[in-house]
């Protein structure tokens, strides 16, 4: 199981590279065909990134030791919400859960999204590919969760204390929706450059996205500051990755109540 989550990333990472070049070049001839072809690949890129998230799952619940990164993370005593949890607990499997969340934006944004982002869509998922290459590289070569180490040990060393808490299950998921729910914006952004489209059109498409990743951001960290202030945070201070998670839930409302009014009057933001 652990070379198939491998396999499937490195799979991920050229295929991410196909989209991005693909969908680049249908936005730059407009040629339907073509970007109805790249959002199908944007689809089978998050299921094999999907593919890859459930191997690691798998690895954690059965305790396969073999894996540094369930050695490392799990224990065989530990409860299963842990072991779950244990998923985000670390750097490799943090970056897998981003690469994760990242192509089901793409995928919402691909076939939800397709009719209201108009001549912008083919560009804009074409700079999410370029996102979801960088992290499927990093994580299928650089900081990769199902690394092997052999001979397994028998147990594994457990999750850090601090973060054995039922907190871990939402706290870091919410967090991540806002994360990496702001690609979606930034892509857009992007998009409207290279489509050289005047206005504020862009804001209008994305202000809903950038409403979701603003709520999600700010409920991650509601949920550790509530349970730091009634002793059942999941850390016993604020650490420095939650303090710089702040900006964004603070400023996006702001952002997308301007492109609301830009919309509104017709003006130029």
């Amino acid at each position: 199981m652990a070379q198939f989550g491998h396999f499937s990333l490195v799979i991920a990472f050229l295929l991410a590279l196909v989209c991005a070049a693909l969908l680049g070049w249908a936005g730059h001839t407009r040629n339907a065909s073509l970007e109805r072809l790249g959002r199908q690949a944007v689809a089978v890129l998050a299921a094999i990134v999907t593919l890859a998230a459930f191997s690691l799952f798998y690895l954690l619940l059965s305790d396969d030791f073999s894996v540094k990164y369930v050695e490392a993370t799990s224990r065989i005593d530990q409860p299963v919400i842990y072991k779950i949890s244990a998923f985000w607990s670390a750097q490799e499997g943090s970056l897998l859960l981003w690469l994760w969340v990242l192509s089901l934006y793409m995928v919402a944004v691909a076939f939800f999204w397709a009719r209201e982002a108009g001549r912008l869509l083919p560009y804009a998922l074409s700079v999410l590919s370029v996102v979801a290459a960088f992290f499927s590289l990093v994580v299928a070569f650089i900081a990769d969760p199902f690394e092997q180490q052999f001979p397994a040990p028998p147990d594994g060393r457990g999750m850090t204390p601090l973060l054995q808490d039922p907190g871990m299950m939402g706290h870091p998921l919410l967090l991540y929706v806002g994360y990496v729910g702001m690609a979606v914006p930034f892509a857009f952004g992007i998009a409207t450059l290279l489509e050289r489209q005047k206005g504020s059109e862009w804001l209008r498409i994305t202000r809903r996205w950038t409403m979701v990743a603003s709520s999600g951001g700010a409920g991650g960290l509601t949920m550790n500051w509530a349970g730091a202030a009634t002793g059942r945070g999941i850390r016993w201070r604020t650490p420095r990755s939650c303090r710089g998670s702040w900006p964004p839930p603070s400023s996006t409302p702001r952002w997308s109540r301007s492109g609301g009014g830009c919309s509104r009057t017709g003006t130029s933001c």
